[in-house]
């Protein structure tokens, strides 16, 4: 119980943080005029502030810094890891909100950005956090990975760095979805006694939680691309916390079961700009949101949509979770029918979306 509270705590430090944070930023941006530039993929109007993710940034790595100096000098036994390995989180971590900042003043290139993001990417992985074994359900074994377990963590943590990023398109949207993986990271890693990467899930749901209530429509300020690059980085990373020293790719179907929205609506993206012969860096108004967006529904039904899926999506991670603490394998069927039944709303609302569109001309 102790324990627990103790988690609530600092989920509380981390909101108060970027309670206070989330302002100062806000104003500074208003004398500064750092505003996000307007567009026809861009759902508001007005001059807003872009450099929420500053304040994500803060709040989370000094809650995260707060949290391993009471561990270490208390009896919570929450952390596992070194302050060795919290360098290269923090290293990756910078290097990714750096990226964030600098590609919402002067557009950074797509190639520039995925070789920064490679090197964030790399240095966390090569601090341990990495996939070590390949696991083949069902045969319960796992075979060794040798060099391509940091192509294999890179690829991940990229991936999920841009799934964050492209949902980025509304009020709310991002962070509420991060917010929602967050809170059932937690629960599923307290269950699973990964008690430090529940800790800083739950430090990153109270840093979200801050940021959001100024993000909720209609938005004061927006995480950036800094904020949404660092929720991807982190919701990434946080599952391999509990792999120092050989993790398998057994890891990634809880997070790919709880973020399977994002991650549908960027495996949507590529294979639409791919058939198109287009970059898949290039942008469009395809996403999920800008499909519920001309179905009619306003921004706060759109997020009442998603998030509820969202939520679904987290009490079926949660499922997953349950049944593999108990057998292993025992909740595989629940990560297929999961990515089954929501692959199948994805395609029901793309050719019902595509129909009305013909309908519409």
């Amino acid at each position: 119980m102790n324990n627990i509270i103790f988690l609530l705590l600092i989920c509380i430090v981390a909101l108060i943080i970027n309670l206070v944070a989330t302002p100062f930023l806000i104003s500074l941006s208003h004398k500064k005029r750092w505003y996000d530039i307007t567009n026809d993929r861009k759902i508001h109007s007005g001059n807003m502030p872009r450099i929420g993710g500053v304040g994500i940034f803060i709040s989370f790595l000094l809650t995260v810094f707060l949290f391993v100096v009471i561990c270490k000098f208390t009896d919570f036994d929450l952390n596992t890891i070194s302050r060795y390995h919290y360098l290269f989180l923090a290293a990756g971590f910078l290097i990714i909100t750096i990226l964030g900042v600098a590609d919402d003043f002067v557009s950074i290139r797509a190639w520039h950005k995925l070789l920064i993001q490679l090197t964030a990417a790399l240095i966390v992985s090569f601090g341990g956090f990495n996939f070590e074994f390949f696991y083949i359900p069902f045969l319960a074994q796992d075979i060794p990975l040798g060099l391509f377990s940091h192509v294999i963590t890179v690829f991940w943590i990229i991936s999920l760095c841009n799934a964050i990023n492209l949902m980025d398109g509304m009020d709310g949207l991002a962070g509420g979805i991060a917010l929602i993986a967050s809170f059932f990271y937690g629960i599923i890693f307290l269950i699973t006694q990964n008690y430090t990467a529940a800790s800083l899930s739950f430090i990153l749901f109270g840093t979200i939680l801050g940021f959001l209530v100024f993000n909720f429509p209609p938005a004061k300020i927006f995480m950036g691309d800094s904020g949404s690059l660092l929720l991807g980085f982190c919701l990434a990373v946080i599952p391999l916390i509990n792999n120092i020293g050989g993790g398998s790719s057994q890891t990634i179907f809880m997070p790919l079961i709880v973020l399977i929205i994002p991650v549908l609506d960027m495996i949507a993206a590529i294979l639409r700009r791919r058939r198109r012969k287009l970059s898949i860096a290039s942008s469009d108004r395809e996403h999920v949101h800008h499909k519920l967006i001309d179905f009619g529904l306003s921004q706060k039904k759109i997020l009442f949509v998603i998030y509820l899926f969202s939520i679904f999506a987290g009490l079926t991670g949660f499922l997953y979770a349950f049944l593999e603490n108990r057998k292993l394998d025992s909740g595989f069927m629940v990560f297929i029918t999961t990515w089954a039944v929501f692959t199948s709303l994805f395609l029901v609302l793309h050719y019902k979306n595509k129909a009305r569109k013909k309908t519409s001309f």
